[in-house]
């Protein structure tokens, strides 16, 4: 998968998470909620799939479906005094998602030959 295309499913489907997630919860914001966690895990393992698909810079996955988490919150919440600080920890919680993405990549896309 092309890394555009790749960067626009993994948003849209992270903002259907997480707005599924604040819907669950009933919060404004998706980290406040109970389930956080559950959804957090869910977000890695859709960062790792979309990873194995893609055909290269599979790490955007991971950050796309994180930081769809910002448009989620400002729907609900707005621009707020916060929001350099709702960013940075965003860009934290990135952080092992792309790590997720570019894994999966890997193994994906290994070579398996025979020994020498």
């Amino acid at each position: 998968m092309k890394p555009g295309l790749l960067v626009i499913i993994a948003f849209a489907l992270g903002v259907a998470l997480w707005t599924l997630a604040r819907f669950i919860d009933g919060v404004r914001e998706p980290w406040d909620g109970r389930s956080f966690w559950i959804f957090y895990v869910t977000a890695l393992a859709l960062a790792a799939m979309l990873g194995a698909f893609a055909e290269r810079l599979a790490w955007l996955a991971g950050a796309a479906v994180i930081f769809a988490m910002l448009p989620v919150m400002l729907v609900a919440t707005g621009v707020g005094s916060l929001i350099v600080l709702g960013v940075i920890l965003l860009a934290i919680m990135a952080l092992p998602a792309m790590a997720t993405a570019q894994v999966a990549f890997a193994l994906a896309h290994r070579k398996t030959g025979t020994p020498t």
